[in-house]
């Protein structure tokens, strides 16, 4: 019987799909427990309620793309070689949003 480090070190620690199957389980344990809610919905009734999600994360950034709005026309009042650090804010803003829609989407989990 030979040794093998890597068993020694799941034993210890586990391995990633263990380690991913309990950072995940409390969320599949949810999403479970509502599942018989889901399927008493009809499809249009699905599809309402999808639009109502994508209707709350649009409402959580539209602050934000309303800047990014008012950035982009800046842009084009300003000179060409002073238009880096307004570039820069857009991305900034865009990456925002970004965090905003990964946010919103973990508060309507499941």
């Amino acid at each position: 019987m030979g040794f093998s480090l890597s068993k020694l070190i799941d034993s210890l620690f586990g391995n990633k799909a263990t380690r991913d199957y309990k950072e995940i389980k409390p969320i599949v344990d949810q999403i479970v427990a509502i599942e018989p809610e889901i399927q008493k919905l009809t499809d249009d009734q699905l599809r309402a309620k999808v639009d109502e999600i994508k209707a709350y994360l649009q409402e959580k950034v539209k602050s934000t793309r309303e800047e990014i709005a008012a950035l982009k026309e800046k842009i084009q009042q300003t000179e060409i070689d002073k238009r880096e650090p307004i570039f820069e804010a857009i991305d900034k803003k865009e990456a925002t949003v970004l965090d905003i829609f990964e946010e919103g989407l973990k508060e309507m989990l499941p």
